[in-house]
Order: structure tokens, then sequence, then C-alpha cells
């Protein structure tokens, strides 16, 4: 019964974090604020090649989850796979609801826009990681780096943003204010993040490992 608890936990866990990750990207795109550089770079692919964005999320994920699955195949899980076909769909469906917020109506909207895009982002990615189900594979690259090199994880991430932010722009992906604070602060929020979440009940009392 405790496992089946643990489980139910986690994968409600894995469920919020996809979901609010995939809202904090739809909030950055609606304000025109350019969105998260992975998000920009399958945008543009979308765009160029004329693929629905749920289908580019797919293809580009599963460039990443080759090398996932040669360094650290146990980082694969659930999470992983819902993390490679949800995400995109999520943000193509999510979006359309937003625009009645006008969210680009003034610089004042677009301000908040940039705040709780950028904090819900980050927060997602967190709860994704925490659920412990298999992150998507772009974002266990970062980790797997930073493991095998004994390099900080922000500082893996921050590079890994950067260069992904630079294919964005080749292929003409929405690239922003939001984009740039992503790309630069990311790893740090989703650093606090985790740290603010693993002191939570749910999570010392639902997720985390048992130890005996």
């Amino acid at each position: 019964m405790r496992i089946n608890s643990r489980l139910f936990y986690r994968l409600l866990c894995l469920f919020i974090g996809l979901t609010v990750h995939a809202t904090g990207s739809s909030i950055l795109r609606e304000a025109h604020l350019g969105v998260d550089p992975f998000t920009s770079f399958t945008l543009g692919l979308s765009t160029t090649f004329n693929v629905q964005l749920g289908i580019i999320h797919i293809f580009v994920n599963g460039f990443f989850l080759l090398f996932v699955f040669w360094k650290r195949k146990s980082d694969i899980g659930i999470g992983t796979l819902l993390g490679m076909v949800s995400t995109g769909f999520l943000i193509q469906y999510i979006s359309p609801l937003l625009k009645p917020l006008h969210l680009s109506q003034n610089v004042w909207t677009m301000i908040l826009a940039l705040t709780i895009g950028v904090a819900l982002f980050s927060l997602g990615t967190s709860f994704e990681m925490l659920s412990d189900l298999g992150k998507s594979p772009y974002d266990s690259v970062a980790p797997i780096i930073s493991d095998n090199r004994h390099i900080r994880y922000r500082y893996v991430r921050l590079t890994q943003d950067i260069i992904v932010a630079v294919l964005a722009f080749y292929f003409h992906g929405p690239i922003g204010i939001g984009t740039l604070v992503c790309a630069t602060c990311n790893g740090i929020f989703i650093s606090n993040w985790r740290r603010l979440l693993k002191k939570t009940p749910m999570y010392k009392h639902h997720i985390a490992p048992r130890t005996h």
C-alpha cells in the first residue's frame, strides 16, 4: 500500500510538472516575449518545416533520448516518454486559451507575464525532476553531464540553453527577453525550486525515497 501511495504522489508530481511547465511556456509565447530556448527551437523548426509543434517536440526529444540512453538509460522512465509526447501538444492547446488575456497589450502585463511565465516554467521542470519517474530527454542532458564531469548543474544547464537558443535564432524561433532569462537563469531557478520543494510535506512524506 505504501508503494502504491508513493507511486500515486510521484505521478501526481509528474502531471503537475508537465502542466505547469507547458503553461509557463505558453504564457511567454502569448506575451510575445520569446519562450524558453528548447520551445523556441522547436517552434522555429515547426514553422520552417510546416509540421505541428507536438510532432516536432517528439522528434527533437527523440534525438536527446539517444544521448540519455547511451549515457544513463536508468534516467528513462514514464516521465521521459510523457514529457516527449505531451509537452509540445500541451503548449499547442494551452496557448489559445490564454489569448483572451491579451498578455502583450502593455508593458506592465508583459512584465507580469515574464515573471509568471519564467517562474512556472522552472517550477514545472522542478516538479518533473522530483517525481523521479524520468525527466524529459532535454532536461536529462544537463544532470548527466553535471554528474559525469563534476560540474555544477546550473552551469551545465546555462551552456545547454545558450547553445539551443542560438539554434532557435538560426531557425527563426521566437526569441526575446523571455528566452534570454530562461537561458541564463533556468539552472539557478530550477536548483532553488528543487531545494524548496524538497522541504514540502508532500515530498517528505509521500515522494522522498524511503530509508530503512
